[in-house]
């Protein structure tokens, strides 16, 4: 029977133009529980564009592994456990440009519980010593660990299903010691020590991410509560709550109130490094005191609004970067 599923689960992928496949499998201690050993496991991924269903862009994604363990109870096929530790490789063509990863992980672990409406009821991932290295460049990525839990709440009962007012999804992410090397660099350092969050993403959301479907979400109303959020990056250290919402472009809207800790130490750093001149990061020093002159906080941190609107990231009245445009793929 379980074969029989891993096989329609492998037909039905290909409908959706998803191809997987695997070397070998096996299926492992019964009567007590079932492990599920997929050996070089594939899965490619065309990503669609235009406005015809059949038309394909110069886009596609394939991810190989060498081992796959799923494990689960016969008594409870809707909860589940996959181990993906080890070395995987990623393959990545987007615009006729080619890029290959190989990554390692000591520990990659997703534990899943089927619900209701398509989406899963809980998900859990833990990841441990991860290393990604992409071939041509040379840029490498390490991450300690991250921790990333999504629930889905129960359904609300309203007569549309497309308008709620409440919270389809609670998420938690917690991330320690993310290092970047090469062109993966970013312009705030190298190193981001701790970031955190907890959000909430409100409003009814097909399980099919369609640019259709997440303009519904929009315009029923659907934003994402971020409760809480906090990060240490170099000198820099910031907590705040807000809300992120989509434009008309669907390009993000965030509205947050936040506290800095660091932050002149950090527009001294960016100058140095070259990112902005001297002109912009003493005016911006001079607008950051003035502007911020009565709100320090415990331990120096200046309270602060941070805002995205027409992809500009400003801190306060100072416009800090210009984020690239969100390309959502067409139905």
């Amino acid at each position: 029977n379980l074969r029989s599923i891993v096989k329609d689960r492998i037909d039905q992928s290909l409908e959706r133009d998803v191809i997987a496949s695997y070397r070998e499998f096996d299926i492992k201690g019964f009567p007590f529980y079932f492990q599920l050993i997929l050996l070089e496991p594939n899965l490619q991924i065309p990503l669609k564009i235009g406005e015809k269903k059949n038309k394909l862009a110069n886009k596609k994604l394939l991810w190989r592994g060498r081992r796959a363990t799923i494990e689960m109870r016969p008594w409870d096929l809707d909860s589940y456990k996959v181990d993906l530790s080890g070395s995987q490789d990623l393959s990545l063509v987007e615009k006729g440009v080619f890029y290959e990863f190989s990554s390692k992980a000591n520990i990659i672990h997703i534990h899943a519980e089927n619900a209701y409406g398509g989406w899963p009821g809980k998900i859990q991932l833990r990841v441990d010593d991860f290393n990604l290295l992409e071939k041509k460049s040379k840029s490498m990525a390490s991450i300690q660990s991250v921790l990333l839990n999504i629930k889905k709440s129960a359904p609300a009962k309203i007569t549309d299903p497309k308008v709620s007012t409440s919270a389809a999804f609670f998420v938690q992410l917690k991330l320690r010691e993310l290092n970047l090397a090469g062109s993966f660099n970013s312009s705030l350092g190298n190193a981001v020590q701790e970031f955190s969050t907890n959000f909430r993403v409100m409003g009814h959301l097909d399980p099919v991410l369609s640019k259709r479907n997440i303009i519904n979400w929009r315009n029923a109303g659907g934003i994402i509560e971020i409760d809480s959020m906090r990060g240490i990056v170099g000198s820099l250290t910031f907590y705040g709550t807000g809300t992120l919402a989509l434009d008309k472009k669907l390009q993000p809207l965030v509205a947050m109130s936040a506290n800095f800790e660091g932050i002149l130490q950090t527009i001294d750093g960016l100058e140095k490094k070259g990112y902005i001149n001297s002109k912009k990061a003493l005016l911006a020093k001079v607008m950051l005191n003035l502007f911020s002159k009565n709100t320090v906080g415990l331990n120096g941190a200046i309270n602060l609004p941070v805002t995205v609107q027409d992809r500009k990231l400003s801190v306060g009245p100072v416009p800090l970067a210009q984020l690239p445009e969100i390309n959502w793929a067409t139905d």
